[in-house]
């Protein structure tokens, strides 16, 4: 396998020589926007043409990949397909954000079904109520306490919700519109895990199924 640099030092193709059942080179390039980040990513191709096998760098390898997908004899079963690359939208900022995700093939593709997987990033509000876990440890005997009231227990307990802005709350929208929501705090621990299971849910927990992380003191996963 031989991977070609250009002058900054990013891939601009792997090239995995002979590696075909016919003894082709396997080939995978790449493209960088105006801002070095890889919007397009192409699907590697048995290379058909000249210089089909000695495992140097390939010259028109865009256009040779588009050729080797369009083959209908090298690959029956994608007769129709017409997009060979994933896509990424990236956030208008310096954090470089992805916003939406197009994978490859016409149904999923932007420019075909447009069935993207979108992220949206916001901050936690009083209405996604997110319970506060605490375990205590005794500094007695190290053990792992948690107080209820007067008492205490081996179990976490519940102190109150998050107030609004203490969470990162970031959402993943599937390409058939099902959400996932991760609750992170200011540490990057993640608090709470809520997966869409009906159709409308709630802003809360209705609807969703939720996990929560609970941690100790000394920011342990317990």
């Amino acid at each position: 396998t031989t991977q070609y640099l250009d002058g900054l030092g990013r891939p601009l193709q792997t090239v995995e020589r002979r590696i075909s059942p016919n003894g082709n080179d396997m080939v995978t390039a790449y493209t960088y926007d105006s801002l070095g980040r890889q919007q397009y990513q192409y699907l590697p191709y048995i290379h058909q043409q000249d210089s089909a096998h000695n495992g140097k760098i390939k010259s028109d390898p865009f256009a040779a990949q588009a050729s080797f997908y369009q083959n209908t004899a090298l690959n029956p079963g994608i007769a129709n397909e017409h997009v060979y690359y994933s896509q990424t939208e990236y956030e208008a900022s310096p954090l470089n954000r992805v916003l939406k995700k197009w994978d490859p093939g016409d149904s999923w593709a932007q420019t075909g079904g447009n069935h993207p997987v979108e992220m949206q990033y916001y901050y936690n509000t009083s209405d996604d109520a997110v319970l506060i876990w605490k375990i205590a440890i005794s500094k007695k005997n190290c053990s792992t306490t948690a107080t209820y009231g007067s008492g205490s227990a081996t179990l976490p307990d519940t102190a109150g919700i998050y107030s609004t802005g203490q969470l990162n709350k970031n959402i993943s929208i599937d390409e058939a519109g099902h959400q996932v929501i991760e609750y992170k705090n200011k540490d990057g621990q993640l608090i709470l895990k809520k997966v869409q299971l009906a159709d409308s849910p709630g802003k809360a927990h209705d609807g969703w199924l939720c996990t929560y992380y609970v941690y100790d003191d000394l920011g342990s996963l317990r």
